[in-house]
């Protein structure tokens, strides 16, 4: 089984792809990010225990990809799937098993 993580509100994503969640608290929703405990958790589930799998909001600006939360680095350390033209907001580590399959 994989790792998944949503980072935003759709939480319901966590019940509809069956993965195991990375983060120890199970819900990151945007107000979260004013408390240092969940954002810390955050920052070390990223740098100790990186999820396969991400899931946050996204959308395309002038053909380049916004994510709602992650800025650069997700760009740098997840590819994005896309469906057609249009980012799916779904990103898979660029090093996992997995990551091949895709690209």
């Amino acid at each position: 089984m994989t790792t998944f993580f949503v980072d935003g509100w759709d939480s319901l994503v966590y019940w509809q792809a069956d993965q195991i969640v990375s983060y120890p608290f199970l819900f990151y929703y945007p107000p979260m990010q004013n408390f240092a405990k969940y954002t810390d958790a955050r920052a070390k589930m990223f740098r100790e225990n990186p999820p396969e799998f991400v899931y946050t909001g996204c959308k395309l600006i002038k053909g380049k990809l916004i994510t709602d939360t992650f800025r650069g680095n997700i760009k740098r350390d997840y590819q994005a799937f896309y469906s057609g033209e249009s980012p799916t907001c779904l990103f898979i580590k660029k090093f996992s098993a997995f990551a091949d399959f895709f690209s």
